[in-house]
């Protein structure tokens, strides 16, 4: 008598079938079937983090006009009708204003219908080199590359690119301070309503300037 094992595969499973030979005719005389279950790991779906480029950040900012109308006029429930990422209507000293979840900044061109603040890197002769936007009233404490460091008013901070993608700073331990400077004339900023600062890269080491405007009061 010989035994012979046969191995094949039904879906996740593999599958051994012994054959049972009986003498020299290579009939087999019985047939048992033995199942060999191979778990799939499965992992759940709230443990995956999603990534930042998929969150969303609530921040303030101002209305652009046409909604400044609306909210004027029919109430918050219509501006939120027309523009979901609104959450809330806020009434602010420098006019009509938000908060509003976003995944990524909005359009310093107008164009979005939030408005957000404006920051500009300059080089020593006042020339634009970057242009950033952030929320309103949040300070700059900090550059590095093509981005900028800004606190709003939780005590969260946030890195922002040039392009507008939002990534919440995890670091610890301290960074140095922006140095106040005297008013930087520039084509883009009124006389008030802005500040001007040198920041150390936090990559290069290297010395920039830039021009932002102040928090709403």
């Amino acid at each position: 008598m010989m035994l012979k094992y046969i191995p094949f595969t039904i879906g996740l499973c593999t599958v051994a079938s012994l054959v049972i030979y009986n003498g020299h005719n290579h009939q087999p005389s019985s047939h048992a079937v033995v199942q060999r279950h191979y778990a799939q790991a499965t992992v759940p779906n709230d443990s995956i983090a999603p990534p930042e480029s998929s969150k969303r950040f609530e921040f303030r900012f101002f209305l652009r006009k046409d909604l400044e109308n609306v909210a004027r006029e029919q109430g918050e429930a219509a501006v939120i009708q027309r523009e979901p990422r609104i959450t809330r209507v806020l009434r602010l000293p420098c006019g009509a204003g938000s908060m509003a979840k976003v995944s990524k900044m909005p359009s310093l061109t107008g164009e979005d219908s939030l408005s957000p603040d404006k920051v500009v890197e300059v080089d020593a002769q006042n020339n634009t080199l970057q242009r950033w936007a952030k929320p309103v009233d949040s300070q700059v404490i900090a550059i590095a590359g093509s981005r900028i460091l800004v606190k709003v008013d939780n005590n969260q901070s946030y890195w922002i690119d040039s392009s507008g993608t939002i990534t919440t700073y995890t670091e610890t331990g301290s960074l140095p301070s922006p140095e106040n400077i005297p008013y930087i004339k520039h084509p883009e900023f009124a006389a008030s309503g802005v500040y001007s600062q040198r920041l150390r890269d936090l990559n290069s080491g290297d010395d920039r300037r830039i021009i932002a405007e102040a928090s709403c009061t």
